[in-house]
């Protein structure tokens, strides 16, 4: 195939190669390196296309192959890595916050007086329903909200106190 049969058949398909690259990106700069790629290796293998019968379709086709091998290729570059290890160690930083955080509450929750203690626990810690903890204590449900309120309030004030 010349390259005025190749003009001829492959320039119109121009635009849909370049929407369906569009689409698969969702860059304009990346769309348009995708359909750039796409003409070189259609012109690289120009030769072997001699009866083709949806040019579009064969070009767009091309296209989505360049764009799933590149994709498949694709290692993460040395600021990807980078970013990688920064959110490692902010995740580390947080994870150690959070357990110190919690150390520093459950300290706090064992410093509480006994029905407080035993009420925050069967609540917050072992996630119990307000009825089975009235079952378990045989306290009412208006003194349980009481007096979780308050031990949340005493657990609250001295957890922002000691930050």
């Amino acid at each position: 195939m010349d390259s005025r049969r190749f003009k001829e058949i492959f320039l119109p398909c121009a635009r849909p190669i370049y929407w369906a690259a569009f689409r698969l990106t969702g860059n304009t700069a990346e769309a348009e390196d995708l359909v750039q790629d796409t003409f070189l290796k259609l012109w690289m293998n120009r030769q072997k296309m001699s009866d083709i019968d949806n040019a579009a379709a064969y070009a767009v086709q091309t296209m989505r192959h360049l764009y799933f091998n590149r994709s498949r290729k694709q290692q993460p570059s040395e600021t990807d890595m980078a970013k990688m290890e920064i959110v490692a160690a902010d995740n580390l930083e947080r994870e150690i916050e959070l357990r110190s955080d919690s150390q520093r509450v459950m300290h706090i929750i064992s410093q509480l007086p006994e029905q407080q203690r035993q009420i925050v626990t069967l609540r917050d810690v072992d996630d119990m329903s307000y009825d089975d903890i009235a079952q378990q204590t045989g306290l009412s449900l208006v003194n349980i909200r009481v007096t979780l309120s308050r031990a949340r309030k005493v657990i609250r004030d001295r957890f922002t106190k000691n930050r």
